[in-house]
């Protein structure tokens, strides 16, 4: 690269030169090139030349739109894969190094959802380039629904103690629900009387309730209410 010029007043110059190459990263290097020109008598006179090849292009990279899905425990944590080796990449100067963020082994959990996972190339010469890829987090755990214990109601006798009552209001505390991510899961009742509701003597109810947590897992729990007459 480059050439030098000479001249000298007394006729001909004969111009060489000479390279030492330093290796820098990658293919790029730096090339000291020292010129020399004599004339015909011997005198010489010389010029050194700095030649720096750089590598400014950053590599290319290729990620999958999205990857398998992350299970969470029932703890509500997933585990990050490493999604270095599904990535392609490449530089024309030399080697590149992959890492992505969040980190193969990180903790995510539901709420990640979804979760996209950057990858970046980067050159021997510090350049990079990124490219994404989007991994589903899945909670596959039901929630828990607990119903209160099964019921035995007994009517009282009225004030006229031979003409018993026909039944009385029930109530009942509210089932419990646990989820393993979602901290307040959906609870509705599906079948059966309500809390406070005039049921009937010598009558059996059943009363159930549905749990559906963030991620569409369900529960169901029933229980009975057996309403007695307690003068018989």
């Amino acid at each position: 690269t480059g050439s030098a010029d000479a001249s000298d007043t007394c006729g001909q110059v004969r111009i060489t030169s000479a390279d030492v190459s330093t290796p820098g990263c990658g293919n790029t290097e730096t090339i000291v090139r020292t010129w020399t020109a004599e004339d015909d008598c011997g005198n010489v006179a010389t010029c050194v030349q700095t030649i720096t090849v750089v590598d400014t292009t950053p590599p290319k990279i290729l990620c999958p739109p999205d990857i398998d899905p992350i299970l969470v425990d029932d703890n509500c944590e997933g585990v990050v894969p490493d999604v270095t080796s599904l990535v392609q990449a490449g530089d024309t100067c030399g080697l590149v190094t992959l890492t992505q963020s969040p980190a193969a082994g990180s903790i995510v959990t539901f709420a990640d959802n979804p979760l996209t996972i950057t990858v970046t190339a980067t050159d021997e010469c510090g350049n990079t380039a990124e490219c994404s890829t989007v991994a589903t987090v899945i909670d596959g755990t039901d929630p828990v629904l607990t119903c209160p214990d099964d019921m035995i109601v007994a009517v009282p006798p009225g004030p006229n103690k031979d003409i018993p009552l026909c039944g009385t209001e029930v109530f009942w505390d509210p089932p419990l629900v646990t989820d393993n991510c979602d901290a307040a899961p959906e609870v509705i009742q599906t079948s059966g009387p309500a809390p406070g509701d005039f049921l009937v003597v010598d009558t059996t109810y059943e009363v159930c309730y549905l749990a559906t947590d963030a991620a569409g897992n369900t529960d169901t729990c029933c229980f009975t209410i057996n309403v007695e007459d307690q003068t018989k």
